[in-house]
Parts: C-alpha cells; structure tokens; sequence
C-alpha cells in the first residue's frame, strides 16, 4: 500500500513539473515578444494561448480535487 502511494505521489510530482515547464515555455516567449518585439505566426499565438489555459485548467482541478 505504501508503495503504491508513493508511487501515484511521483507520478503527480512528474505532471505538475511538465504543466510548469509548459508555462515556463509559455512565459519565456511572451515576454521575448513584449522585451524583443520577436513576431509571432497566428498558429505561435494560438499554441501559447492553449498553453496557459491548460495550465490554469490543471491548477483549478488540482484545487477542486484537495
């Protein structure tokens, strides 16, 4: 039992570094764009966008599920 507990507590810590790291990506290109004035393609806007709402979707389920 200990072990599978330990195990789905990896497993969370292993989701909850790769939704930061997509918005650490997210986060870095937003401000290159607003510091460099780098352009951006429509479908680069569109991937950004869908980004930060997965993060904010995955923080609102990780908060309803406490």
């Amino acid at each position: 039992m200990i072990i599978l507990k330990l195990n789905s507590i990896h497993n969370l810590r292993v989701g909850l570094i790769q939704v930061l790291g997509n918005a650490k990506g997210a986060v870095a290109v937003v401000v290159s764009i607003l510091i460099f004035r780098n352009p951006v393609s429509v479908t680069g806007m569109m991937g950004y966008s869908l980004t930060v709402f997965g993060v904010i979707l995955y923080s609102e389920a990780k908060k309803r599920s406490k």
